[in-house]
């Protein structure tokens, strides 16, 4: 009998540690917010169906998908909400995957904060968009309520496929695979949100990969070694403005190693933005600025221009980044002026008018850049509390030489009056358009037919 109950407690005891074991396994290939795969189990498995299509010509295919909005819902109602959001989505694609009868086997995980990867075996192209399009109009009909709110949430989704055939010869890694998912995911959120977009293997991918990767070690070493430059250009008035600001913008450069060439930053900022560089690069340029401040400061009516990107005003930590550095350099905040791109601010509205509204406060000024790059503009730009408005070059190159342009800057200039904002137009390139947006009342210009950029720091 005593034998008998000393066998049932080992075996209790030997369950029990394999429940154990078999938790630990658990926990380490799945993530513990959604119950998904983990970033580094669903890598091993996209590392093995590469593997097997390289061997066997299969087909499958690779979909990056990222939510939007899900920051502002994260800064609206906390992390846990956010937690709670992403556990739900986690389900709902995991039902709509199960019910689709046609899709053969799959693996979903949650490779990023709010990304998500989802490997379709053996499913050619036309399917996976099929899927991925079913995924999207699910997120588009899904509610997410918390604390009586109720929010829509939309996806980007990024689509490559993994065939035998492409990777033969072109060396596919499964960094480069999701480099690609990862772009085209960024391409749909760039277009608006709420889509999928393809990204083929290609020669032209992979040599734009590979310039990448080199940019991103050589944008590291420029950060590291302070090998980035700031030029100014003047902003000139036209007479129409009653005040005396005198504006100049500040611009980046990447000085070449080992000679004195200058890298415009259309070479290197949009690698960037694909690496995430851009709140690094951000951070420099205004510890730099403000550094050159404190040891030169500008005349009482001088007003410097800073660009911003999209990462930084998204950044919760950067207002006090800011706050930080005006301290430590003693700047007045009156002599500063921060832009953002027009894309930016209606991306993401809301934040975007509560973070400019937060640096006002502080006394700096603010100015919508590329505004005109956007036909939605007017209905944006009353939410929006800016000081200036700078027209979109694209628009401003045409206005000496096509009349329904000059009509659009009109308009433009007409509404930024009313609403008490000062005008800029941007890419004043030569005499007849500077004659033109004078003609048109517009308060500032820019561009080469005002002033070159000139080496500042």
């Amino acid at each position: 009998m005593k034998n008998g109950i000393a066998a049932l407690l080992v075996e209790d005891h030997s369950s029990e540690a394999r429940e154990r074991i078999e938790q630990l396994a658990w926990q380490a290939t799945h993530d513990p917010v959604t119950h998904l795969l983990n970033r580094q189990r669903f890598i091993q498995l996209l590392d093995n169906a590469i593997e097997e299509a390289t061997q066997t010509q299969s087909h499958h295919a690779l979909c990056y998908l990222d939510l939007d909005h899900f920051k502002a819902i994260n800064s609206i109602c906390g992390y846990s909400a956010g937690d709670r959001l992403l556990y739900q989505v986690a389900e709902l694609w995991r039902s709509e995957i199960s019910a689709l009868s046609f899709c053969v086997s799959h693996c979903l995980g949650r490779i990023g904060d709010n990304a998500f990867g989802l490997l379709l075996h053996n499913c050619d192209i036309e399917r996976a968009v099929e899927i991925a399009n079913r995924l999207e109009a699910a997120i588009q009909a899904f509610r997410f309520l918390y604390d009586a709110k109720i929010f829509s949430v939309g996806v980007s989704i990024g689509l490559t496929p993994i065939a035998g055939q492409q990777i033969i010869g072109k060396q596919i890694s499964t960094e480069q695979a999701l480099q690609l998912a990862d772009r085209a995911c960024s391409d749909a959120k760039r277009k608006g949100g709420n889509r999928v977009q393809l990204c083929y293997h290609n020669n032209d991918t992979l040599e734009q990969q590979r310039a990448d990767s080199q940019w991103f070690s050589r944008i590291t070493q420029a950060l590291d070694n302070h090998e980035f430059v700031l030029y100014e250009q003047a902003i000139a008035t036209t007479g129409i403005a009653s005040d005396s600001i005198e504006l100049c913008e500040i611009l980046l450069r990447l000085q070449e190693t080992g000679s004195s060439e200058v890298i415009s930053p259309l070479a290197f900022l949009p690698p960037a933005e694909r690496y995430n560089l851009m709140p690094k690069i951000d951070r420099w340029v205004i510890q730099s600025m403000f550094a050159y401040l404190a040891n030169s400061p500008p005349s009482p009516s001088k007003l410097y221009s800073i660009n911003l990107s999209g990462s930084s005003i998204n950044d919760d930590s950067f207002i006090g980044f800011l706050k930080e550095q005006l301290q430590i350099h003693a700047v007045d905040t009156r002599s500063l002026c921060f832009e953002i791109t027009e894309t930016v601010a209606i991306a993401n509205l809301q934040q975007a008018a509560d973070f400019i509204l937060e640096l006002k406060n502080l006394g700096c000024y603010f100015a919508l850049d590329d505004f005109g790059s956007g036909m939605s503009s007017f209905s944006y730009l009353r939410h929006l509390p800016v000081d200036f408005l700078k027209i979109d070059g694209t628009l401003v190159r045409e206005a000496a030489s096509d009349h329904i342009t000059c009509a659009m800057l009109e308009a433009i200039n007409r509404v930024g009056h009313v609403m008490q904002l000062k005008t800029i137009a941007e890419y004043v390139e030569n005499q007849p358009i500077l004659n033109k947006v004078q003609e048109l009342g517009i308060d500032y210009v820019q561009g080469f037919a005002i002033q070159r950029p000139q080496r500042l720091i």
